[in-house]
């Protein structure tokens, strides 16, 4: 009786719907309050009833998997099956789990199932966040990865295979920064690694990488050490594709470097000033032939203040240039001519 009475206390307390029923016909001889407040019945509307009669299953189907499933291995073993409440008009996901019991000389089985309900959303809500987080990641080439000191790389997120010109799910690479940093990179990328694992702090580098057909990117990676019971065990971070950008930005150098050529060794007078304040930011050395003005002395100074031109004929040529843009007229033969 004390055995039976503390069982009975687990039962009745048991925060999952649990119950017996006769293996013969189906009928629920016991069920517990957590059972009765799923379903949103009362004990004695359970009881003496089959789950077919109380639509427990959200389908024919389910309760059919149930069956076969204990008639199959003798039990159940948290089997995935979906149940409904009428009461609530809701679905409720779980896992069923159940074994055979001799309950007044008939076979039955006692049987728990625990709602997933919460442990779905979460499961959703997470997998909702993580695509979100991936779409992310795939808009700005931004990709994550986690690498486990002295094994080597344990994940990468889609977008670093991409990067990296691998396909998604090819192995990772082993010995990565021989085999996919560009040489001119790999001794800078190593002493940032050294200094972050033994000062615990972050780390980033913009470098090349080759894809696996050879070809060089540009990317920034960025990373920071995990510390677990004192010591670094694995480092974290990510790695951006900024190809696109860095080429730019180094045909745009290139460009700036031959204008500064080209304007270095123009013939013509010419000189570069703000609108703004009308100071000088750059002049050639015919400028400086036909003034005799040194660069020095011109660089930061206005026109008028080096005696080029009066206020009153900076006023003129400032409001001449005004109407010109504002008449749509070329400027060039002005500029041109304008010291």
């Amino acid at each position: 009786r004390s055995s039976e009475a503390k069982y009975t206390t687990f039962y009745q307390t048991l925060p999952d719907p649990a119950g017996i029923s006769r293996i013969s016909d189906g009928r629920y001889i016991d069920v517990n309050p957590a059972f009765c407040a799923v379903l949103g019945l009362a004990r004695e509307q359970v009881v003496g009833r089959t789950s077919t009669e109380l639509q427990v299953w959200a389908s024919e189907q389910e309760r059919i998997r149930l069956v076969e499933a204990f008639r199959r291995e003798g039990q159940v073993d948290r089997l995935p099956l979906v149940a409904q409440s009428l009461s609530r008009g809701v679905r409720i996901p779980g896992l069923m789990s159940a074994r055979p019991v001799l309950v007044d000389g008939e076979n039955c089985f006692v049987f728990v199932f625990h709602d997933m309900t919460e442990a779905q959303r979460t499961s959703d809500e997470l997998r909702a966040l993580n695509n979100l987080l991936q779409q992310a990641g795939r808009m700005a080439r931004l990709g994550a990865w986690e690498d486990e000191l002295g094994k080597g790389f344990a994940y990468w997120t889609d977008v670093c295979f991409d990067i990296h010109g691998m396909a998604p799910g090819a192995p990772l690479p082993l010995d990565y920064i021989n085999r996919l940093v560009a040489p001119a990179y790999r001794e800078a990328l190593r002493a940032r690694l050294r200094q972050s694992i033994h000062e615990r702090t972050e780390w980033s580098i913009e470098m090349e990488v080759q894809q696996a057909g050879g070809r060089p990117v540009w990317v920034r990676a960025r990373g920071e050490p995990v510390v677990e019971n004192g010591r670094v065990t694995r480092m974290r971070g990510v790695i951006q594709d900024i190809d696109e950008a860095k080429r730019a930005e180094q045909r745009l150098r290139q460009s700036e470097e031959r204008f500064s050529r080209i304007f270095q060794l123009m013939p013509y007078p010419m000189g570069l000033s703000r609108r703004a304040d009308g100071r000088y930011v750059d002049i050639n050395p015919a400028w400086v032939e036909m003034l005799g003005i040194p660069r020095e002395q011109a660089i930061g100074r206005t026109a008028i203040e080096l005696g080029i031109f009066t206020a009153k004929e900076r006023a003129a040529q400032l409001a001449a240039e005004a109407e010109a843009e504002a008449n749509g007229t070329d400027l060039t033969a002005m500029a041109s001519s304008a010291p």
